[in-house]
């Protein structure tokens, strides 16, 4: 069946999940090959999830979907945690998008057991390689280095394709 006969419910749901300003939306821009989610420096852009319906190779139809920091702060930002949890709930493959320079902390080990919990493939992807303090960091099982964008030109571990998928 093709995308445009595939019911939503039926695609392949790939959310891509992280702290606010890890590069997420950056991600997901690449790996469309649109500018679908805004990008900024400004932390919190993301409000609500954004979803993108396209044909990925070799999985076929699927969904993308870019969600809001899963660190967000206040009472709007809870609503926002809250967002990004739900599309957990839907989620057949998930994305873990970590800040090479900052690395992974509790947040990212949270939603690693979380993922583990509910058998969700995932693959952790480190972004912003490219910066100060991104060094030291080697990729391991589940894991890709994204330096720059686009995704499909510039990876540091895999040479290609999605093979962690």
């Amino acid at each position: 069946m093709g995308l445009n006969e595939t019911p939503s419910g039926e695609r392949i749901h790939i959310g891509f999940f992280g702290r606010r300003n890890a590069g997420k939306s950056s991600l997901v821009n690449a790996v469309t090959g649109q500018e679908l989610a805004i990008v900024s420096e400004v932390k919190g852009t993301t409000t609500d999830p954004v979803c993108k319906s396209m044909e990925l190779l070799p999985l076929g139809p699927v969904m993308i979907i870019d969600t809001p920091g899963i660190d967000d702060e206040g009472e709007l930002g809870e609503k926002r945690v809250g967002k990004s949890r739900q599309i957990l709930n839907k989620t057949d493959i998930a994305v873990l998008v970590v800040d090479a320079s900052a690395g992974k902390g509790e947040q990212e080990e949270r939603l690693i057991r979380i993922f583990r919990r509910k058998n969700i493939p995932y693959l952790v992807a480190y972004n912003k390689t490219d910066l100060n303090g991104a060094e030291g960091t080697e990729g391991v099982r589940h894991e890709i280095w994204v330096s720059g964008l686009p995704l499909l030109s510039r990876r540091r571990a895999t040479g290609g394709g999605w093979p962690l998928i």
